[in-house]
C-alpha cells in the first residue's frame, strides 16, 4: 500500500505544516537533551515505514501527518479518535449533551499504554482496538497530541439555530479568504500563517526552514513560560475547551472575514498551542523511554570501550 499526501481536509486539526511544527519542536527538544531517544523513536518507525513514501530523512516530523493521511486510504475507523466534541452552550442553548466517549483524550491514553506495553482497556461493542503495533502507534500518538491542542478540536459549539452542534467550527462559516470559508480551516490554517503545506519527504531546504520556525516560535514561547506543561493528557482537552470558550468564539462574527486584531492575537495564541503541544510530546516520550542524565553518560562510557572503578 502506498499512502497518498492529501492533506487539506477540513476534520484535521493543524494542516500538515502545523503537525509538523509541533513534531519538530518536540525533536528539538529530544536532541538537546537526549539523542539517543530519537534514535529509538525512529527505530520503532521503521516498523512500517516501507508502507508510506511520505518518510525519508526525517521521519520523526514527516509522520507527525499520517493519521490523516490514512483516513484517506481507507483507514477511517479512527476518524472519530481526533477529536472531543466537549459542547459549548452559546446564545441561551441549553441541553445536556455527551461528548463523543471514544476521544482524542482517550486514544492519547490507548497510544500511550500500548508504548509502554501495558494491556489496551476493555472496549465496548462496536469500538475500534486501537493496537496495531508500536511503529503505528507511535505516529498516531505524536499525531493527536498536536490535535488536542488546537482548540476546534475540544468543542462543538450550540446555540438555537445549529441544535445538533457546529462540529468543532466546520458549520461557523466565514466569508470566503485564501481558500477558506469555516472557522475550524481558518484554526488548522494557523489564521491564514500555514494554510500550504510543505511536500513530503521533506526536502532539507523545507527542513531547514522547520526549523527555524520552531526556533522562533520556542523563542517566543519557552518551556518555561508554561505553568501548566506538566498537567496529564487528561486535562488537556479542558484546556483547549476554555480556549475556544473565551477566545476563538469571541469576537468573530459568522459570514465576516475576521479582524485583523483577531487574526493578530489568533496567531499568537496558535503558535502558543503548537509550542506546547510540542513540549508535551517530547515530555512524554521522555518519561517513557528516556534515561537520566547519569543513564546516559554510563551508556556512552560502555559504549566506548571505557571503564571507570
Amino acid at each position: 500500500m502506498t499512502i497518498a499526501m492529501t492533506f487539506v481536509n477540513n476534520a484535521a486539526a493543524w494542516w500538515g505544516n502545523g503537525h509538523m511544527l509541533v513534531a519538530r519542536v518536540a525533536y528539538d527538544k529530544i536532541m538537546a537533551v537526549n539523542p539517543a531517544l530519537m534514535d529509538k523513536a525512529n527505530t520503532i518507525l521503521a516498523g512500517i515505514s516501507q508502507f508510506t513514501t511520505l518518510e525519508s530523512k526525517y521521519p520523526f516530523v514527516e509522520c507527525a501527518t499520517f493519521a490523516d493521511e490514512i483516513k484517506n486510504e481507507g483507514f477511517d475507523d479512527q476518524s472519530h479518535w481526533h477529536f472531543v466534541d466537549n459542547p459549548f452552550y452559546d446564545q441561551g442553548f441549553t441541553a445536556n449533551i455527551a461528548p463523543n466517549e471514544y476521544n482524542v483524550t482517550w486514544a492519547i491514553g490507548e497510544m500511550i499504554n500500548a508504548l509502554k506495553g501495558v494491556k489496551s482497556s476493555a472496549l465496548k461493542s462496536g469500538a475500534v482496538n486501537p493496537i496495531f503495533g508500536e511503529s503505528f502507534d507511535l505516529r498516531l500518538l505524536i499525531h493527536y497530541i498536536g490535535d488536542i491542542h488546537q482548540p476546534l478540536h475540544a468543542v462543538s459549539r450550540y446555540i438555537p439555530s445549529q441544535p445538533a452542534g457546529d462540529q468543532g467550527g466546520n458549520k461557523f462559516y466565514l466569508t470566503m479568504n485564501q481558500g477558506i470559508n469555516e472557522l475550524h480551516a481558518l484554526w488548522d490554517s494557523v489564521l491564514y500563517q500555514m494554510g500550504n503545506d510543505l511536500s513530503l519527504p521533506l526536502s532539507d531546504d523545507d527542513w531547514e526552514a522547520l526549523g527555524m520556525n520552531s526556533t522562533r516560535i520556542t523563542a517566543d514561547n519557552p518551556e518555561s513560560s508554561f505553568t501548566d506543561i506538566s498537567k496529564s493528557y487528561t486535562e488537556w482537552n479542558a484546556e483547549a475547551l476554555a480556549l475556544a470558550e473565551s477566545f476563538v468564539y469571541v469576537n468573530i462574527q459568522p459570514n465576516t472575514i475576521p479582524s485583523d486584531d483577531y487574526l493578530a492575537q489568533g496567531v499568537a495564541l496558535a503558535e502558543k498551542q503548537i509550542a506546547k503541544a510540542g513540549y508535551r510530546l517530547a515530555n512524554q516520550l521522555i518519561s517513557m523511554w528516556g534515561k537520566s542524565t547519569e543513564e546516559v553518560i554510563e551508556d556512552q562510557i560502555e559504549d566506548s570501550g571505557l571503564f571507570l572503578n
